[in-house]
């Protein structure tokens, strides 16, 4: 429409006010312009029509005009917190998202591989800590659960508060268990929350079923069970160990039958073990399981050392050495020093074994000042004799009958002369001879009675079985000093005495003097011979 307006004119407004003057111009848009007379109505309310659908529906752009659905719209008109909203089977709104129909269900679902989160916030002001998931029943009588599966088996697994108040935890899936995981050093613990009550493990057995606990890892395991009343099974294997509690006398069963009934019932006489073997002795050491004692064969006993037998003993007492070496009729045992076996050897000393070498006056030595060695003494009453006998050295054969170092000289002294010396020395053997001295000992005649020198020009070294020869002489020439036979023989060092008994002679010195050749130069025989009969103790 277009043409003149005429003055005055009159604008009024509907709910609203008049602004702009003058108005030159009017323009419809999105509206209808009508004219009666002198008259032009605008009509802005718009060309939809009506509200679609019933009460409550929401409305939505149904092809240009307002259309409503009876699956959307306002269930409670709350004005605030209280309005809801259904959508479908879906009721938004009050705090809570819900089901619009009677036993209906609710899904949550994702997309491929999207997860589902439940988070509390702080959008709205309040303060973010914990978020809290409850599962709830009507009343503590009916049960809360919470279901695992999948669209085919949608109750494999299930956690429920049952209607009796225990919590239960169940694996529907046949064969499969059910784990409690921890990382690093964590464990799992089952704790009573009330104070000082008791907690209890219970393992249940279905029916009859044996209630069973497994402890394993990838290489070890043992089982304990109760498959009899009021008896603890621990098995490893084919083998177990029963626990009898169903009485005081109940016990304990061992993997071999026997039962033990009293802590004093364990240990029962004689105390019985098995065989054993070198390797695996009967009684060893928890440290070292290869060294012990074991039984290496009918009535013997052996003694291992890292797995080895070193020693036993044969049923008719015999010592075997390694397990079979018994040495052969008169043979000792000899250590072989540190680390070393022993091993056997023929005797050499020891006991009261008598040696007879010929007429004696009197001779005994050994190695040691504590241990003695050999004894050499005269069975036949002799007189004693003036050292200045020995103004010319004289040498005697000595086979020694341990080895060792010599440790001390006696000879028994029966006249006194003061200031005068018997002098005593050990000499090697050449060619059946006398030779070169060893070491020598001055002994005093100040006194009478046994009179011992335990120091020496030289230390000397004996071998056992080896030639020696002892040589005597004096530092005055014409002493009246005397020594005679021993009638008791000291039990240590080496001892002379002498007589006049016949017999084979030893060796002259070829001349006379007050000290000791240090080479012994040798003549026809001596005249006294020292060494006949002695013993080995």
């Amino acid at each position: 429409m277009s043409g003149p307006v005429r003055p005055p004119l009159t604008v009024e407004t509907v709910d609203g006010t008049t602004e702009g003057r003058p108005i030159t111009t009017i323009k419809v848009s999105n509206g209808d312009l009508t004219i009666s007379g002198n008259t032009a109505t605008i009509d802005t309310s718009g060309s939809g029509g009506t509200p679609g659908g019933s009460d409550t529906e929401i409305q939505y752009n149904n092809a240009g005009a307002f259309g409503g659905d009876a699956g959307l719209k306002i269930t409670t008109k709350g004005g605030g917190s209280s309005t809801t909203i259904q959508s479908g089977n879906v009721l938004l709104g009050g705090n809570k998202l819900a089901t619009g129909i009677a036993n209906g269900s609710l899904f949550l679902t994702t997309d491929g591989s999207g997860q589902i989160f439940i988070q509390s916030g702080n959008d709205q002001g309040g303060t973010f800590t914990d978020t809290q998931v409850n599962i709830k029943s009507n009343t503590n009588t009916d049960n809360a659960i919470l279901n695992f599966g999948d669209s085919s088996n949608p109750n494999n697994g299930r956690i429920t508060l049952k209607d009796d108040g225990n919590l239960e935890v169940k694996n529907s899936v046949s064969g499969k268990n059910v784990f409690l995981e921890v990382v690093g050093s964590a464990g799992v613990t089952i704790k009573q929350a009330t104070t000082d009550t008791d907690s209890t493990f219970t393992v249940e057995g279905n029916g009859t079923g044996t209630p069973k606990i497994n402890l394993t890892n990838s290489t070890k395991s043992v089982t304990m069970l109760c498959d009899v009343n009021q008896k603890l099974k621990v098995e490893g294997g084919t083998d177990s160990f029963v626990f009898d509690v169903s009485s005081a006398s109940g016990g304990i069963t061992f993997p071999d039958g026997t039962t033990q009934t009293t802590a004093a019932s364990g240990v029962s006489f004689p105390l019985l073990g098995s065989d054993g073997s070198a390797g695996a002795p009967t009684y060893s050491f928890s440290s070292d399981t290869d060294t012990g004692v074991f039984r290496p064969a009918t009535g013997q006993i052996g003694f291992t050392m890292n797995g080895s037998n070193k020693l036993s003993f044969g049923s008719a007492g015999e010592i075997l050495i390694g397990g079979s070496d018994s040495g052969t009729s008169g043979q000792v045992l000899t250590s072989g020093g540190s680390g070393s076996a022993m091993s056997w050897a023929d005797a050499s000393g020891g006991g009261d074994t008598t040696y007879q070498m010929g007429s004696v006056s009197g001779v005994a030595y050994g190695t040691t000042a504590s241990t003695f060695g050999q004894s050499y003494y005269d069975d036949i009453s002799a007189s004693s004799r003036t050292i200045n006998n020995y103004a010319t050295p004289r040498a005697f054969p000595l086979v020694a009958q341990e080895t060792g170092t010599l440790a001390s000289i006696t000879l028994n002294i029966n006249g006194s002369a003061s200031g005068d010396k018997v002098l005593v020395g050990i000499y090697s053997n050449v060619n059946g001879l006398p030779n070169t001295l060893l070491g020598s000992a001055t002994i005093p005649t100040d006194s009478t009675g046994y009179i011992t020198q335990t120091s020496f020009s030289s230390s000397v070294s004996l071998t056992a079985g080896e030639l020696f020869w002892i040589a005597f002489g004096t530092d005055n020439t014409s002493s009246s000093a005397s020594v005679r036979r021993l009638s008791s023989p000291p039990s240590f060092g080496v001892v002379f005495t002498d007589s006049d008994e016949s017999g084979v002679d030893g060796y002259v010195h070829s001349s006379s003097g007050t000290t000791l050749p240090s080479t012994f130069s040798p003549t026809s025989g001596g005249g006294f011979r020292p060494i006949a009969y002695y013993t080995v103790s």
